[in-house]
């Protein structure tokens, strides 16, 4: 072989092997990379507009307010092309279930249900309306380049336990839904299935789950989606109280963010859980969760699926009473959950009084592996900040705990050892008032500009919960001084 050609190969192997060191070695912020939000398109051509008020005809043309149609069936029957939008009247309600027909297009851009008027947002009412199991009161099947936005969806399929939903779409793809109200539904608020490219935005959700275990809002099978800005609260009765927010069974490359979920009966308040697909790549932050009986967060997997690479940061969690964070334990059934990260999240007055198993952190999975906490600040919890159940065989190589600011009642209880961690903050954090919910840092906290820089050193365009950047679009430290603090706040 000639000395070049050599030279070359040398050289070639001696770089293969020194890039397996650094992914060997290389932080969670080299390894992560943040799903990007969906970009679900809006009106590209100019399509047509369809009106359709209780005062409508079916008989007329539909295309001006004058001329609208005046039911849901119409609509149902109807054809239309990308571009097009479906608006009906604000302040008129409809007894009848909306059937998506047509999906819209890349190239025409989406077609949009939505509302014209003044007034009250127009209302798509379930009561007497008789649904198939598992349909919504809106319902798309295998459709593409959907909005849905402005509408109120209420009573779907109560006192018939048939699995029906507010808004649900099955299969499809680059589907928003965004400002609307859906209360009082008998399974789920808002439900994806095996679909793909959805935002769910700027909605609220509100006794759903009446006699249904499900959740107010779930993704199923979903890939590439985004849900923010959204209220979710005060779910079904007794009967009824799924989780707020779930991603599950297979979703990947999503967001989770900017959502207030308060008031959740029975269940926890935002949920993820490979059940018995591989879920992965999911970021959960600037979350807003207080008040509720379940967890705040729950992070597992019930049938056997691995559930990998789950990032919560920058959350506030506050009078949760089974905890800010539980990590379950369904074994042997359960999968394994791998690469956890937990940073930058202000845990407040957490778990129940007197009732020790219910601490602020609950680690009682045996299958974790690579779960780390840092940066977090947790104050005035029940029982204990960090525990791992007795029963839980981790080794002490499965999980980091670090940096965190640990307030309060930190003590074995209920069948949970107390973990601290290292180079640990025991120290008042300093909130400006948390019992008015206002969990800033005074100036001479002990948090500011205490954690460890590293989780975010390389990871582009990390906000704290205000959106104050800490670090710029090529992943370098921009807060303040250099330094980023403990906690949801710089």
């Amino acid at each position: 072989m000639p000395l070049k050609n050599f030279k070359q190969m040398k050289k070639s192997i001696i770089t293969f092997f020194l890039f397996l060191i650094f992914l060997c070695h290389a932080p969670y912020s080299i390894l992560y990379a943040k799903p990007g939000p969906p970009t679900n398109l809006q009106p590209l051509s100019v399509g047509k507009t369809y009106f359709i008020s209780k005062s409508g005809n079916n008989n007329a043309n539909g295309l001006t307010p004058a001329t609208a149609w005046a039911t849901i069936s119409k609509v149902n029957n109807s054809r239309f092309s990308p571009g097009d939008r479906i608006l009906f009247k604000r302040g008129g309600t409809w007894k009848e279930r909306l059937l998506i027909p047509s999906s819209g297009s890349a190239s025409g851009g989406s077609i949009t249900f939505g509302a014209y008027g003044t007034g009250n947002k127009p209302v798509i009412d379930g009561t007497g309306v008789n649904l198939p199991r598992n349909h919504g009161l809106i319902r798309g099947l295998s459709k593409n380049y959907i909005i849905i936005e402005n509408i109120r969806v209420q009573n779907s399929g109560i006192g018939k336990a048939a699995e029906n939903s507010g808004i649900g779409f099955y299969g499809g793809s680059y589907i928003t839904v965004r400002n609307c109200e859906v209360y009082n539904t008998e399974s789920a608020g808002i439900k994806f299935n095996a679909s793909s490219h959805v935002t769910i935005d700027s909605n609220e959700v509100s006794e759903a789950c009446q006699n249904s275990k499900s959740e107010s809002v779930s993704l199923a099978i979903v890939n590439t989606f985004e849900v923010k800005n959204n209220t979710v609260h005060d779910n079904g009765g007794s009967a009824g109280g799924g989780a707020g927010i779930d991603a599950k069974d297979g979703s990947h490359d999503g967001t989770i963010h900017h959502n207030t979920v308060y008031g959740i009966n029975g269940a926890n308040a935002i949920y993820v859980d490979a059940y018995g697909r591989y879920t992965y790549n999911i970021e959960i932050y600037a979350n807003h969760i207080h008040n509720t009986d379940g967890a705040g967060f729950q992070i597992g997997s019930e049938s056997g699926g691995l559930l990998k690479n789950i990032s919560v940061h920058h959350n506030i969690v506050h009078n949760a009473l089974k905890g800010a964070m539980a990590f379950h334990n369904v074994y042997p059934a359960s999968g394994a959950v791998q690469d956890i990260f937990i940073y930058n999240n202000t845990f407040y007055q957490n778990g129940k009084n007197g009732v020790g198993q219910y601490g602020n952190i609950r680690i009682w999975d045996e299958l974790i592996n690579n779960l780390v906490i840092k940066n977090n600040i947790m104050g005035q919890n029940y029982n204990f900040h960090i525990g791992i159940h007795l029963n839980t065989n981790l080794a002490p190589s499965k999980y980091t705990v670090g940096y965190n600011v640990l307030f309060g009642t930190q003590k074995n209880n209920g069948g949970f050892t107390a973990i601290d961690g290292s180079n640990t903050i025991k120290s008042d954090p300093l909130f400006v008032n948390s019992s008015a919910g206002n969990f800033r840092l005074q100036s001479g906290s002990p948090a500011k500009k205490a954690c460890d820089n590293s989780v975010w050193r390389g990871t582009p365009n990390i906000t704290d919960y205000d959106g104050i950047a800490l670090t710029d679009e090529n992943g370098a430290i921009v807060a303040s001084g250099g330094k980023v603090s403990c906690g949801a706040y710089q």
